[in-house]
């Protein structure tokens, strides 16, 4: 239901279940296809195969935005604003997606329908830079959300601390085969002591355990 009658180029999804009766499914949809929300009439399987409601993102100013049934709308807004709309997360009453093409994460509050900007990686601590393209954003157990890189000379995976606003550099490459690859597939064991991801054009699959041996937050 989340696709409509023709379905789009989706990257990701992302779920408001703080209404468990009447899940939001936010979706990305690459290029400049407009964010979709779903709102289910029912949960579980049902949640996507039944009726619910469907809009899409219109950002209207540097400061507010809203869901609309207008299509058309919502993807000359999507080709203003948020170009190659890529990973997503929900966490706390927030909804971060990223756009790929201008390096941006949008930081939607939706109980107020208001947004923040900023350029990933600008405020950094810490050794490393995540200066190319964000990709796919997940949520972590706690303050932390994970990035995948694409592209640039030192592709790598960061987080970002929700409560200061820091980026800092979990890993990148050091090697001239990962020249312009991409991070992808952010996943951890049971329990958290492991984490993997890999590097898409090379073939590479990491994975990293923290040298104190507690679980990735």
């Amino acid at each position: 239901m989340i696709g409509g009658s023709k379905g789009g180029r989706f990257e990701s999804v992302a779920t408001d279940n703080r209404i468990e009766q009447s899940p939001v499914l936010f979706a990305t949809d690459s290029k400049v296809g407009a964010m979709r929300r779903f709102q289910a009439n029912s949960t579980g399987w049902h949640s996507l195969h039944t009726d619910g409601d469907l809009t899409y993102l219109r950002i209207i100013d540097d400061k507010n935005f809203e869901w609309t049934k207008n299509l058309t709308v919502a993807r000359e807004s999507a080709y203003s604003y948020y170009q190659h709309s890529e990973g997503v997360s929900f966490y706390d009453g927030r909804l971060y997606f990223t756009a790929k093409s201008t390096q941006k994460l949008f930081v939607l509050d939706l109980e107020s329908s208001t947004y923040q900007l900023e350029t990933t990686g600008l405020s950094f601590q810490g050794r490393g830079s995540f200066n190319a393209s964000p990709d796919q954003v997940i949520k972590g157990t706690k303050r932390f959300l994970y990035f995948t890189e694409s592209g640039g000379e030192t592709p790598g995976v960061y987080v970002r601390d929700i409560h200061t606003g820091k980026y800092m550099t979990i890993f990148e490459a050091g090697d001239e085969r990962y020249l312009k690859d991409e991070t992808v597939g952010i996943a951890f064991s049971p329990g958290r002591l492991r984490m993997y991801a890999g590097y898409q054009n090379a073939g590479v699959l990491i994975e990293l355990r923290r040298i104190d041996n507690l679980p990735f937050p």
